[in-house]
């Protein structure tokens, strides 16, 4: 779920030849499942009224999703 890696919190600001020695070293983390991903992002909403979702880390560029849009997208009306 692309909005749940993407949201704002979880996006941490780092160089890139930071970001490619964490990928050496570690191993990614596990896929937490829908249900948890689904959680996350709801209670980022219910905070801030709004999903805000980074979809450019280099620039930070990130647009917003509101109630309605996260409604369809998880298929709720």
């Amino acid at each position: 779920m692309q909005i749940f890696r993407g949201l704002m919190p979880r996006v941490p600001v780092m160089w890139v030849s930071e970001h490619l020695d964490l990928h050496q070293r570690f191993s990614a983390p596990p896929v937490p499942s829908k249900f948890v991903m689904i959680d996350t992002v709801e209670e980022y909403l219910a905070q801030y009224g709004v999903i805000d979702v980074v979809c450019e880390q280099k620039t930070n560029e990130h647009y917003q999703v509101s109630q309605p849009q996260w409604d369809r997208i998880i298929g709720r009306k």
